[in-house]
């Protein structure tokens, strides 16, 4: 809006012109504008990492994706969307970035990506011996999240999860 402008390595405010500006008093509002000036393909990505949590690494989002990341991630990080912890960690600069993500997600894309995020988590556990954790868990009653992405049966998936992960210990030492 140029109502901030660059003096000599400073920046200085045009106060009449900021006092003009009408600005949204929503900080969700506020991050979904910001989100529109990404374009899509970036968009995606960030919105795959938001579904992975709000920390993740490279190389899992790579696997969900099918794809490199690195463009998208520079323009994250260089948009103060996410912080970088090399060489692989990455995290939102807060979880209202998550949300906002995640409140352009469809339900049925956000089954697909949860799905990804777990097979592309199951294949660094693949070469121990016993049942996958993905065939387990989706064996099992589900998950469900509601229209607020509030979780809905979580006691089925962590009984689920604890059986998965004791059979696992059984089969790894079997005494």
């Amino acid at each position: 809006s140029g109502s901030l402008y660059p003096i000599f390595g400073a920046w200085a405010a045009d106060i009449s012109a900021l006092d003009k500006l009408n600005l949204s008093k929503d900080v969700m509002q506020l991050i979904l504008k910001r989100l529109e000036f990404l374009d899509s393909s970036t968009q995606e990505v960030l919105k795959a990492a938001a579904v992975i949590g709000s920390s993740f690494e490279r190389g899992i989002l790579e696997k969900v994706l099918g794809q490199s990341a690195d463009l998208a991630l520079v323009k994250a990080v260089q948009g103060n969307l996410l912080n970088w912890d090399p060489p692989d960690q990455y995290s939102f600069v807060h979880d209202r970035v998550l949300e906002a993500l995640l409140s352009g997600v469809s339900a049925e894309h956000a089954i697909q990506l949860h799905q990804k995020t777990a097979e592309a988590l199951d294949s660094l556990t693949s070469n121990r011996k016993g049942p996958s954790i993905v065939t387990a868990v989706l064996s099992r009653p589900t998950l469900v999240l509601n229209r607020n992405w509030q979780p809905v049966g979580v006691a089925s998936v962590a009984r689920s999860l604890t059986l998965v992960a004791a059979e696992r210990a059984r089969i790894v030492d079997p005494t």
